[in-house]
């Protein structure tokens, strides 16, 4: 029996006992639809790196969670935000409407540019999704191929003391980044490819872990700094 290390620890390790070219973790509060792992792999191209599909949230009884539940609210107002966007990863760095790290389906080669996944207690998964945005633009299924269970064992609702520190490190790794270099994937958020927007952008939206713009995030760089587009 492996020691709880964290949810991060038993992602590397699974990740690391296997061989295949692809990946999926599968979390004890989730459901997979039979035909997931097929349209997901479908829907990757020859560079496409990272793979998500919607969301179902379901009662701790397996059942569709009715309208008015907290976490199917928070989802559907998520959606909003990312169908707003002009591209996932603006949906993405507004708010982490993939929910779990059980909805990724990721090519091995892209954790040699991202990393093992990192040892937060709840952003774990949307560190992950920053960082794969830098090289590889996600391709979104928008199909509900996975049950989340939301109950009162579920990880989140007991960390949201961590949502501050831990949202705010991802985000600042990812503009500094950003920021200073342009990323590999022409689509990701960066004042190198989108110019102008990205600007208005961060000064118009709010983070998801605090009542601030994003732009309140991105890092000082000297004043003779300029972008080359």
């Amino acid at each position: 029996m492996q020691k709880n290390k964290g949810a991060h620890a038993a992602i590397n390790r699974g990740i690391g006992r296997t061989h295949g070219e692809l990946n999926h973790n599968l979390n004890s509060d989730v459901r997979l639809h039979p035909d997931r792992c097929a349209r997901l792999i479908l829907s990757l191209g020859d560079k496409e790196q990272l793979a998500i599909s919607n969301v179902r949230i379901i009662t701790a009884e397996g059942r569709t969670a009715p309208s008015g539940h907290p976490m199917r609210s928070w989802y559907r107002t998520a959606m909003k935000l990312f169908l707003a966007e002009p591209s996932i990863g603006f949906g993405l760095l507004s708010v982490n409407f993939a929910v779990t790290t059980s909805n990724f389906l990721f090519r091995r080669s892209l954790l040699d540019k991202t990393g093992d996944f990192t040892r937060e207690k709840l952003c774990h998964d949307w560190r992950f999704l920053l960082r794969a945005l830098r090289f590889t633009e996600p391709v979104h299924v928008p199909e509900p191929l996975i049950d989340y269970r939301f109950h009162g064992g579920n990880t989140a609702p007991k960390l949201v003391s961590y949502q501050r520190t831990e949202g705010e490190t991802a985000l600042r790794e990812y503009l500094s980044a950003v920021c200073q270099e342009a990323p590999d994937n022409h689509h990701a958020p960066s004042p190198f490819w989108w110019p102008g927007f990205f600007d208005v952008f961060t000064r118009t939206r709010r983070s998801w872990f605090a009542n601030q713009f994003i732009s309140d995030f991105l890092p000082l760089l000297p004043k003779a700094y300029s972008f080359k587009f």
